[in-house]
């Protein structure tokens, strides 16, 4: 189906544009602001669950607000702003705490202990109980 105003002349006086004109000129528009948003935005990927919770948000901001529009980037970056300038201790320790790996810590300890050549004790104890060797202490006799 073809658009009747392409070709027509909108406007008033002899500086008035075409449909098509001004169909090019808001194209033109929208690549410069394109660009322009290219260069100040970073792209991340979320959870579906995080983005089911931030359109419910969205709807909710959105509902009832007549002088303007929050879209999902806009409320995504909002909300990471605002909580990175109020992050405190607690907050931190709570992502930890939901982030642990025991593996990685498992790696950790291996890695610091093989630079410093020393075993935490909690981890020795382990190990000799593991081993079935508790209550055994190795000496070694001094070199003579």
């Amino acid at each position: 189906m073809e658009d009747k105003n392409i070709g027509k002349k909108t406007g008033t006086g002899s500086g008035a544009e075409t449909e098509e004109e001004k169909k090019k000129r808001e194209e033109t528009e929208d690549r410069g602001t394109e660009k322009k948003k290219n260069e100040e935005i970073a792209k991340i990927t979320i959870t579906k669950e995080a983005e089911s919770q931030l359109t419910e948000l969205m709807k909710k901001v959105n509902d009832g607000f007549t002088s303007g529009r929050v879209n999902r980037q806009d409320l995504a970056s909002w909300l990471l702003l605002k909580s990175c300038d109020e992050a405190d201790t607690a907050l931190v320790e709570n992502i930890r705490a939901e982030h642990f790996d025991e593996i990685m810590m498992f790696e950790a300890l291996l890695k610091k202990s093989k630079e410093t050549g020393v075993l935490p004790p909690e981890l020795q104890g382990f190990l000799k109980q593991h081993l079935g060797s508790a209550g055994r202490t190795k000496t070694r006799k001094p070199l003579t």
